[in-house]
């Protein structure tokens, strides 16, 4: 039998982690310089300062693997590659809401095989590996038992088309909907047992690789917003997460949600 994941790269992946919260930490409550990306998202000094950090760590500790970082860059590739969000929640964060979270991925053969997702204000970390389990602070993992969305505490990205739709439809149905500017961190809640589901429209792998790993590691399932498998590209059709009894519900309010929108 093999190494583990957890033993083979937890420790890196905690060690990066530690600093990245450290960076996030010393700015919250201080002046930022942001600027702002053409799709109108903000980013700071600090996203960009630990994404150059964990990249210098990569290359120094894993020369051979690749490397895709939010501010950084980087390409896909089908061999081993890490996938970094330096600071999911950037907006909530640059209000004054300690909901941003850190986040680094290991892709091998176009899987995702290990994560860690970090809160800095609480310490907090989740490491999941494929075959492993989700963990955090020695604690297995399990998501929810939720069983209807009746009562169910469902996350939402908004802005599209179809969110309007996809509000009254959870509502109905008696879904307490709630909206965060931290997809990340809801991912990690949801492997906690915390949150029930998520329906999220965007579309970057960095926002999507950690979380849906770690759901899955917690029982849960992670899907693309059609129900497929998630791939391993740049660009994925958006993420469903759920502790899987509320997931084809879920997928079928989504699809409701984008009849007749092209």
């Amino acid at each position: 039998m093999g190494v583990e994941r957890l033993d083979q790269y937890g420790s890196f992946l905690q060690t990066t982690a530690n600093k990245a919260g450290e960076l996030i930490r010393s700015s919250f409550d201080n002046p930022i310089e942001v600027s702002y990306k053409e799709d109108g998202t903000p980013v700071t000094a600090i996203d960009k300062a630990i994404d150059y950090m964990v990249l210098s760590s990569v290359q120094s500790t894993f020369p051979d693997y690749g490397y895709l970082g939010e501010e950084t860059g980087g390409e896909v590739s089908s061999d081993r590659f890490w996938v970094c969000d330096p600071l999911d929640g950037t907006t909530a964060y640059l209000n004054g809401i300690p909901l941003a979270t850190y986040s680094l991925s290991l892709v091998e053969d176009k899987e995702i095989v290990i994560s860690i997702i970090h809160d800095p204000f609480t310490g907090r970390s989740l490491l999941a590996a494929k075959g492993e389990g989700a963990w955090m602070n020695g604690r297995r993992l399990r998501v929810s038992k939720q069983q209807t969305l009746l009562a169910a505490d469902v996350h939402m990205s908004w802005g599209d088309e179809g969110y309007i739709h996809r509000l009254s439809s959870l509502r109905k149905l008696g879904a307490k909907v709630i909206k965060m500017d931290a997809n990340i961190y809801v991912g990690m809640l949801i492997a906690m047992g915390k949150f029930d589901g998520d329906i999220f429209t965007g579309d970057s792998l960095w926002d999507i690789a950690p979380q849906s790993l770690a759901v899955r590691e917690a029982g849960g399932v992670a899907t693309t917003l059609d129900g497929n498998e998630i791939p391993v590209t740049k660009s994925v059709n958006g993420l469903i997460l759920s502790n899987g009894y509320l997931h084809h519900k879920l997928i079928e309010i989504v699809q409701e949600s984008q009849r007749g929108i092209e």
